[in-house]
């Protein structure tokens, strides 16, 4: 039982800045992920890295990015 696709925010800000996130998105699958970032895609590499966690009955989605922002950003994952 997968989730479907997912889209979110963070709302970062000068007293707040996002400094290179780390997201686990329980129960996605063993699906590759396709993302973008503020609406633009962003390929696998040395600044977007994804993995998968083996749980007993289901896959959780790991994904790192190498990114920086003190504004919002928004974030749009797709299965693959």
């Amino acid at each position: 039982n997968e989730i479907g696709d997912l889209k979110f925010s963070l709302q970062a800000n000068e007293d707040s800045p996002v400094s290179n996130p780390a997201f686990v998105i329980k129960n996605w699958g063993d699906n590759d992920v396709s993302l973008k970032v503020n609406g633009k895609k962003v390929f696998p590499g040395k600044g977007f890295r994804t993995g998968h966690i083996r749980r007993i009955n289901q896959y959780d989605l790991v994904i790192w990015l190498e990114i920086e922002s003190n504004s919002k950003i928004s974030f749009s994952l797709a299965h693959k």
